[in-house]
């Protein structure tokens, strides 16, 4: 089971945790000038713990290393749940904009 955690409740979400029910991994993204930074802290042996974050310019970018994570064969709905929220805090910073022609431009 994974919990999400939104910690900016009176602004847009810039930031949020996931983590697993046995808080074996977490998860953060969080929208920066440049893109998104994630970062993932995993529980190791005894009181270690590994943490580590990269910069995604760009949704390619974070796809390219989504496909070589294996959490995504580990934690398939942990997987799935990153994914989603990374477009929309990427989506956050980056807002698609939709013009809509009316058709009578040359």
């Amino acid at each position: 089971m994974t919990n999400r955690t939104d910690t900016t409740s009176s602004q847009p979400r810039k930031r949020f945790d996931i983590e697993d029910g046995s808080d074996i991994c977490r998860v953060r993204l969080v929208n920066v000038s440049s893109g998104v930074a994630a970062g993932r802290t995993r529980r190791m042996q005894g009181n270690a713990y590994l943490e580590y974050w990269a910069l995604f310019m760009s949704r390619e970018q974070f796809n390219d290393c989504a496909t070589a994570d294996p959490l995504r064969f580990s934690d398939p709905l942990l997987f799935a749940q990153i994914k989603r929220e990374f477009n929309d805090v990427f989506d956050q910073s980056h807002p698609v904009s939709v013009h809509k022609g009316t058709g009578s431009e040359a």
